[in-house]
């Protein structure tokens, strides 16, 4: 049958960056919570690689799942300004279920599309956590952010951080 999104999906992360100020000047934050907002536009950030850590999905209700997936970079585009390739992305992760059994789910890097994973069906009750376990690299800024008076320094702030846009798990 038709597969769709569960609702109701809370989240939290082993790390969160700082809220940033945002090309509209206005405050950007960056909690666990928009991992499953359904809004590619908003993202979970982690500063450095992400690499070990985790966020914990909880259902609110024991649920049949069949598959998950998630945008494994800053789904935001500004303007005619693309934010994905500008930041690192997410090459694998580790699902765990609540029972500990657990597969990994490695990423096309460059497709800002929800990639996922269809999984035997299975009833959870409890939590799901999903680890970082390998990430892009990325090795240089380049766009209308770099100017004559671009700080190198922030530069590599921002190629330090890890951003997962949307995550989402599936029932039938």
């Amino acid at each position: 049958g038709k597969v769709k999104a569960i609702s109701g999906v809370k989240a939290t992360a082993s790390c969160v960056s700082d809220p940033a100020v945002g090309s509209r000047h206005e405050l950007v934050r960056y909690d666990a919570k928009y991992v499953v907002d359904d809004k590619p536009e908003t993202a979970w950030r982690c500063n450095g690689s992400g690499e070990g850590q985790q966020i914990t999905l909880t259902l609110p209700h024991p649920s049949r799942i069949v598959g998950v997936g998630m945008i494994n970079g800053y789904a935001k585009v500004f303007g005619n300004v693309d934010l994905y390739p500008q930041y690192r992305r997410v090459r694998t992760v580790r699902w765990t279920m609540p029972d500990g059994t657990w597969f990994n789910q490695d990423f096309t890097d460059d497709d800002q599309d929800l990639q996922k994973v269809m999984i035997a069906p299975r009833t959870v009750k409890g939590d799901i956590t999903l680890a970082i376990i390998a990430n892009v690299i990325v090795t240089a800024v380049d766009g209308p952010f770099v100017t004559a008076d671009y700080d190198r320094e922030q530069e590599q702030e921002l190629l330090e951080q890890l951003n997962i846009a949307f995550g989402s798990i599936f029932t039938v």
